[in-house]
């Protein structure tokens, strides 16, 4: 499609939005662990009050009989299914939330047509299992291949296609409609695993963020130049990023140096650590300051979610590293465009090994 063509290449000059977008849904994912994790039951009260919310509609449904036709599968037998000579049975305590970062300018606004409403390029699923309150973050690529429903600028639907699924976001109004279609494109990536809400941040959201938190302290790995080429960040420097310099530092890079992106993705790496230490003492010690951090960022997101809500629900929740996992598969170039080709046996191994459970009995 000519909006695919045209969107993505301009996304290969340098790769900046893209990069950014994906720390933006890592903040996300800090954000929220660190929230479940230390925000007292004052929270959860403020929460009880409130209406109920689109993460309660979760997972009421098995996946459908789609994920029976891989070639190793059975067909579904009361809600078991058969998979390399075991019997594994959906887990019905699971809830799942789809993050999003999303490529757009400033605060979310209405696309001006239904094929601008930018892409997402980063894509997490937070998978919440509320028997054992534990949590696994999924990572999708942003050019994995999968159907994603087309449209035509005027909003008229055009055809369903395989296409890069950060597109599908593209197509809707920048707003909840995209937000919409996206989890559906991700749904049924997932052979219909059912998610429960969405949260999606605009990428400039992270600054806000930032700021509310009165900044991030970082020591600062490699000299770092603005747009005159002057050096404002020296190496070895103990600086507080704030403002322009926190997006500075996260997404700037020198061009003419050869692999300087993996420079850059150690800066991010670091900033994340210190970010979520930041956000682990505010809301340990001053509750209201990581919440506000959250507010700061508030007009740069979409939401199914009621976050509070969603906060209390999943204080104390365990996450750890090896509970991180990414859908399995391939980068090839396609006629014009790389693509993400999924490991599709590989993926039905990761699905039923975060979503279901043995039977032994």
């Amino acid at each position: 499609m000519e909006m695919n063509k045209r969107e993505d290449k301009e996304k290969s000059k340098g790769g900046i939005i893209a990069i950014a977008a994906t720390v933006v849904v890592a903040v996300i994912v800090v954000l929220s662990i660190v929230l479940f994790q230390k925000l007292q039951a004052s929270a959860g009260k403020k929460a009880a009050a409130g209406t109920e919310t689109a993460e309660t509609v979760a997972v009421e449904n098995q996946p459908s009989e789609a994920v029976t036709e891989e070639p190793t599968t059975e067909k579904w037998q009361e809600g078991d299914v058969r998979y390399k000579d075991k019997i594994y049975r959906y887990n019905m305590d699971i809830k799942t939330y789809l993050f999003m970062g999303i490529d757009r300018q400033g605060v979310v606004t209405e696309a001006e047509d239904s094929i601008s409403g930018g892409q997402s390029d980063a894509m997490f699923l937070l998978v919440v299992d509320t028997s054992s309150q534990n949590v696994s973050i999924i990572s999708i690529h942003r050019n994995a291949m999968t159907p994603i429903d087309v449209y035509y600028p005027d909003g008229s639907f055009n055809t369903t296609e395989t296409m890069q699924i950060c597109l599908q976001h593209a197509y809707g109004d920048g707003k909840r409609l995209s937000c919409d279609r996206t989890q559906h494109a991700v749904e049924k990536l997932f052979y219909n695993i059912p998610i429960s809400g969405y949260i999606a941040m605009n990428m400039e959201g992270i600054q806000a963020m930032n700021d509310a938190l009165g900044g991030v302290s970082v020591d600062v790995l490699e000299d770092i130049k603005d747009s005159s080429g002057q050096v404002v960040l020296k190496k070895g420097e103990t600086v507080r990023l704030q403002g322009d310099m926190a997006m500075l530092y996260l997404r700037g890079r020198d061009t003419s140096q050869y692999d300087s992106a993996s420079g850059r993705l150690k800066r991010q790496e670091q900033y994340l650590i210190n970010l979520a230490a930041e956000l682990s003492a505010a809301a340990s010690e001053e509750e209201d300051r990581a919440m506000t951090a959250y507010n700061a960022a508030e007009p740069y997101v979409v939401s199914s979610v009621d976050f509070a809500s969603m906060v209390s629900q999943l204080v104390g929740y365990g996450f750890d590293a090896s509970r991180m996992y990414t859908v399995p598969g391939q980068v090839q170039m396609g006629d014009e465009l790389e693509e993400y080709i999924v490991d599709q046996e590989g993926l039905y191994d990761l699905i039923i090994q975060v979503f279901y459970k043995e039977v032994t009995d």
